[in-house]
């Protein structure tokens, strides 16, 4: 079964987020994560490149550790 999703542009960009958030929480789904991302996201080397970058961006600056606002801790 295909469906269709139409997306703007914050749309999928949230989309991603929310994906390569996950794969931070949970690095074993991250070969599964990425394939979705590759549907909606320009791509490098079978990698979804916008989904890659908000990953990078969550581990260096210590991003929340929720999207629904609750408390974390930044590692140093």
């Amino acid at each position: 079964m295909t469906h269709m999703l139409q997306l703007d542009e914050g749309e999928r960009q949230m989309v991603l987020l929310a994906l390569a958030h996950l794969s931070n929480e949970r690095p074993g789904w991250d070969d599964a994560l990425n394939r979705i991302a590759v549907r909606i996201d320009n791509t490098e080397n079978l990698r979804a490149v916008t989904y890659d970058s908000f990953k990078t961006l969550h581990t260096e600056r210590g991003m929340p550790n929720s999207v629904l606002g609750m408390k974390y801790e930044k590692k140093l």
